[in-house]
C-alpha cells in the first residue's frame, strides 16, 4: 500500500512530474501507456490484504505517506488494465473554461501531440474520483492539440491559438505560408471551414458599413427635420394670426336659451372631430428623392413625418414635371396610367383647416402662382397629390404630399396631356369618418361626368399646331368647365344676393385666378384712393374746426384783457 502510494505522492516519480508540469503548464495530452517501472515498485500483497469496501480518495501530492494508506475495492486485473489519464470526451469550445485564471500556464512545445485517432473517449462521468486531479482546476484534453495561452516572458504577441507553436512565431503569415505549402490543397472540412470564416468576416464587415450608413442617415434627417421644424415654426409665426373668438363666462339660463344656444352643433362638432378615430399615422417619414440641388447638397423632394412635401418649399414648373413623370411610385405598375401616385381633382373644404398637418400645408405649391400669399380660397377647385392611397386606405386623407390650384395645373402643365398619361381621378371616396368634404360632387353629382369626359376627349396641346398652350386656352380647361357647371346649377336667389353685395364674386372672374388677382389689386386701389380722399377731407375738416377754435380763444383772451377783476365783500357775523 505504501508504494501505492509512494506512486501517486512521491515527487521523484515520473507520472508526477507530469502532472505537476500540468497544473503550471498547459493541457496535454499523456500516452496512453503508464511507465513499467512504476508497476514493478508497486505491493500487490499489500493492496489485496487491504479490505475490500472502502475506496480510495483524492489527496494531495505533498501529504505524508504515514497517512495516505486507502484501500481500493478492486482486483489485480482491474489495476493492470487501469489507464490514469484524465481523457475526456470533446466538449468543444466550452473546454476554455477549464484553463486556469490565477497565472495563465507557460506554452510547453516539447512533448509531441498525440493523435486524436489514439485517443480514448471516455465519458467524465464514468471515470474513478481517483481519476480526477486534486486541484481540478486544470485544463482538460479536448483536443490533440495544446490550448495555449500568454507568454509569460511578456515579449511575444498574446497567443490566440490551440497550438502553441503558432504563437511562437513573430510574424502571423509565416505559419500560414508553411501550412499553405505543406498541405494544400486543404482537405473539405478545412476549406469549408475557411470559407466560412471567410463569410462571417465579410458579413460582420457589411453590417458594420451599413449600420454606420443608417445611423449617419437618421442623425442628418434628424438634423434636417429639426432645421425644417425651426424654419417652419419661423414661417408661420410670420403669418397673420387669427383672432379667437372669446368664450363667454357661464351663466344659469332657462331651458329655452340653452336650446336655441346649441341649437348648430356645426362649431362644436369641428373642434371636437378626433381624426384619430378613423385614421392611422404613416409607419415612418417617406424617403426623399429627386434631383439633387447643387445649393443644398440634398435630393429635391424632401417630405416630413406626416408625408407632406416640405411645406416651406414650393417648384418651379419643370419640377413638377419630374415630381409627377419620375415619381417612384409610377413603377408598381406596368403603366403610369395606375401608378401609385393619384392626383385627386377635389374641391375646397370649409371649416377643415385643424385637419392639415400645418396651416402651410394647404397651400398651392408652385412657385408662379398668381397669389402672392398661394392661397386656395374656398370655392377654387384644387388638386391633392396622394402618395398613401394605393398603398393603405387608413392614412388621413388630408394628410397629402401637397395641394396646388386647378388653374395653376392647367396653365403651367399640358393638362390634357397629363390626364391621359397619368393617374388622374375624381375625388368621390366615401371616407371612414363619413362625408367627404373634399369630393368633386359635393355640391353637385354631375360634377363627376364633367371630369371624366375632359379626362377622355380633352385635346392636348400639341393638337394646336404650336405644340404652346393657347392664348385662349382658359375657355377649354376644366377649371372654367367646372365654374360654369356650378353656377348654372345653383339656385337662381344666390346671383341676386352677389349683384347686390358687388365685389370680386365668382361670376365676375369664373374662377380665373389671374383676373381674380387683377380684381383685388384694382379694388385695393380703388378703396386706397377713396380713403385717401376721406382723409384728406377729414383732415381738412379737422384744420378748419382747429382755426375756429383758436379764433375764439383769442377773443377770450382780449375780452378778459378788458375787465378789472373786483375784489369780494367778506360777511360780517
Amino acid at each position: 500500500m505504501d508504494s501505492f502510494n509512494d506512486f501517486h505522492a512521491s515527487s521523484d516519480n515520473n507520472l508526477s512530474n507530469s502532472w505537476s508540469d500540468l497544473g503550471k503548464s498547459q493541457t496535454r495530452e499523456l500516452s496512453d501507456s503508464t511507465p513499467s517501472n512504476l508497476l514493478d515498485e508497486f505491493d500487490y500483497d499489500a493492496l489485496l490484504a487491504e479490505p475490500m469496501d472502502q475506496f480510495v480518495k483524492p489527496h494531495s501530492l505533498n501529504q505524508n505517506k504515514d497517512n495516505s494508506a486507502h484501500a481500493l475495492s478492486c482486483d489485480y486485473d482491474e489495476l493492470m488494465n487501469m489507464d490514469f489519464a484524465p481523457r475526456f470526451e470533446l466538449l468543444g469550445d466550452s473546454d476554455l473554461y477549464a484553463i486556469p485564471d490565477s497565472k495563465p500556464p507557460v506554452a510547453d512545445n516539447q512533448d509531441p501531440a498525440i493523435p486524436i485517432e489514439a485517443q480514448q473517449e471516455i465519458n467524465i462521468h464514468s471515470n474513478p474520483t481517483y481519476l480526477a486531479p486534486v486541484a481540478n482546476n486544470w485544463g482538460l484534453t479536448a483536443l490533440p492539440t495544446i490550448i495555449t495561452t500568454e507568454v509569460p516572458s511578456g515579449q511575444g504577441p498574446v497567443g490566440m491559438y490551440r497550438n502553441c507553436i503558432l504563437n511562437a512565431f513573430t510574424d502571423p503569415s509565416t505559419p500560414l505560408k508553411v501550412i499553405d505549402n505543406v498541405k494544400y490543397p486543404f482537405e473539405n472540412e478545412l476549406q469549408v471551414a475557411l470559407e466560412r470564416e471567410l463569410q462571417r468576416q465579410q458579413d460582420v464587415l457589411n453590417f458594420q458599413s451599413g449600420y454606420l450608413e443608417v445611423v449617419n442617415d437618421r442623425n442628418k434627417r434628424e438634423q434636417q427635420d429639426m432645421l425644417m421644424q425651426e424654419d417652419l415654426q419661423a414661417y408661420l409665426s410670420s403669418l397673420a394670426p387669427t383672432t379667437p373668438t372669446p368664450t363667454p363666462a357661464p351663466m344659469e339660463q332657462d331651458d329655452e336659451f340653452e336650446a336655441k344656444k346649441h341649437g348648430n352643433k356645426r362649431p362644436l362638432n369641428i373642434q371636437n372631430f378626433d381624426p384619430s378615430k378613423f385614421y392611422e399615422p404613416l409607419p415612418s417619414k417617406p424617403n426623399a428623392w429627386g434631383t439633387i440641388n447643387p445649393k443644398t447638397d440634398e435630393p429635391l423632394f424632401q417630405y416630413t413625418a406626416f408625408g407632406d412635401l416640405n411645406p416651406l418649399l414650393t417648384y418651379t414648373a419643370s419640377q413638377f414635371s419630374e415630381y409627377i413623370a419620375s415619381h417612384p411610385l409610377n413603377r408598381i405598375s406596368t403603366t403610369t396610367k395606375q401608378s401609385g401616385l393619384t392626383l385627386w381633382i377635389q374641391t375646397v373644404p370649409a371649416d377643415s383647416g385643424r385637419r392639415y398637418p400645418n396651416r402651410a400645408s394647404e397651400k398651392c405649391r408652385f412657385a408662379e402662382c398668381p397669389d402672392s400669399h398661394r392661397t386656395i380660397r374656398k370655392g377654387d377647385f384644387r388638386v391633392a397629390f396622394d402618395e398613401q392611397f394605393s398603398q393603405s386606405k387608413t392614412t388621413d386623407p388630408f394628410h397629402n404630399a401637397g395641394y396646388v390650384h386647378l388653374f395653376c395645373l392647367e396653365k403651367y402643365l399640358d393638362f390634357p396631356q397629363l390626364c391621359k398619361d397619368f393617374n388622374v381621378r375624381p375625388d368621390i371616396r366615401i371616407l371612414r369618418e363619413g362625408k367627404n368634404k373634399m369630393a368633386i360632387t359635393r355640391d353637385h353629382p354631375s360634377m363627376e361626368n364633367i371630369v371624366r369626359k375632359f379626362i377622355v376627349k380633352s385635346e392636348p396641346w400639341n393638337k394646336f399646331g404650336t405644340g404652346l398652350r393657347p392664348t385662349d386656352y382658359y375657355a377649354h380647361t376644366l377649371n372654367y368647365l367646372l365654374t360654369k357647371e356650378h353656377l348654372d346649377r345653383q339656385p337662381k336667389h344666390l346671383q341676386r344676393i352677389r349683384e347686390k353685395r358687388g365685389g370680386n364674386s365668382i361670376d365676375l372672374h369664373m374662377n380665373n385666378l389671374d383676373e381674380y388677382v387683377d380684381n383685388q389689386r384694382a379694388r385695393k386701389e380703388e378703396t386706397g384712393k377713396k380713403r385717401r380722399r376721406e382723409e384728406k377731407r377729414e383732415k381738412r375738416k379737422r384744420v378748419d374746426n382747429n382755426e375756429e377754435s383758436d379764433d375764439v380763444l383769442d377773443e377770450d383772451v382780449l375780452q378778459r384783457g378788458f375787465t378789472r377783476p373786483r375784489a369780494s365783500k367778506r360777511s360780517r357775523r
